[in-house]
């Protein structure tokens, strides 16, 4: 119930009608509502948020997609209150990040062509197809990318860092339970990402309702990293869903006064599940 920053999950699936097909309807739509404010009010002061919103659209409309977020920004500065500008600009972002993605396809790729083991890049060529709602293209990235780390760890079964990585890469397969014996070995191997490796462990064990394993994960990430107030809020909601709430208070408080802020009842959007407002949704069986 616990989301993992940078997860896949939160990536949305394959839809009917492609992203700039969809996008070019809501931008067609768009254009009659400006078309209709041009026709009440005179060209808009200059400056004025009106103003820098026609100049974005024209932007928008020309394929400026930057320069036309820049006068949108420059806008809602203005007047924070106008919805449909807010709209635009959440348009320009999906455009920006789908050319994004597609430009780091083509350059994954051309990495490939040259050096076709190179593993971290099977995994993010993975990443950018799921971006794209091409799925099953992604997996096929991933296994590619698992099937060299398993070679790499043939070769060297003591390298902390494969294990790691092959965490990753099993987690954007689904494959969970093995992502955490994974993550154990990088953990026993002393990676220099066995704290994040314990973390990530935690909010597995979290999402599988087993939260004494969570707080001993958290428990660990701490102990390699104490300075890190956000296992300290993860410690603290295994506590508080074990109905130790005195502990639970105490992760909270050291969590708080390094700068994480902390409500309560805990409020956390979950990587895959509803929000979690209550401790019953976090232990239901309790």
């Amino acid at each position: 119930m616990i989301e993992k920053t940078g997860s896949s999950s939160a990536l949305s699936g394959p839809t009917k009608l492609g992203v700039g097909f969809r996008l070019a309807i809501v931008l067609a739509a768009l254009a009659s509502l400006c078309i209709c404010a041009l026709a009440k009010e005179d060209i808009a002061e200059e400056n004025s948020a009106d103003s820098w919103y026609q100049k974005g659209y024209q932007l928008v409309s020309n394929g400026y997609y930057e320069e036309g977020l820049q006068a949108y920004n420059k806008s809602l500065e203005i007047d924070s209150g106008n919805a449909t500008a807010w709209l635009d600009k959440a348009l320009i972002h999906m455009i920006l990040a789908k050319q994004a993605r597609l430009k780091a396809l083509d350059l994954f790729d051309e990495n490939l062509e040259e050096n076709p083991q190179d593993a971290r890049a099977w995994w993010s060529r993975g990443v950018a197809l799921y971006g794209l709602e091409r799925p099953e293209e992604a997996k096929e990235s991933w296994e590619k990318a698992l099937e060299i780390y398993n070679e790499t760890l043939k070769l060297d079964p003591e390298d902390a860092e494969a294990w790691f990585d092959k965490a990753e890469i099993l987690i954007s397969l689904g494959r969970n339970e093995e992502a955490i014996e994974a993550y154990d070995r990088a953990i026993e191997l002393n990676s220099t990402r066995s704290a994040e490796a314990a973390m990530t462990k935690g909010n597995l064990l979290m999402e599988m309702g087993r939260y004494e394993e969570a707080l001993a994960a958290y428990e660990k990430a701490v102990e390699v990293n104490p300075n890190f107030p956000s296992f300290w809020y993860y410690k603290g909601l295994a506590l508080w869903a074990l109905d130790r709430d005195s502990a639970a208070e105490e992760a909270f408080t050291k969590a708080t006064e390094m700068g994480y802020v902390v409500t309560l009842p805990v409020v956390k959007e979950a990587g895959s599940g509803p929000v979690v407002t209550t401790r019953t949704e976090i232990a239901p069986e309790r």
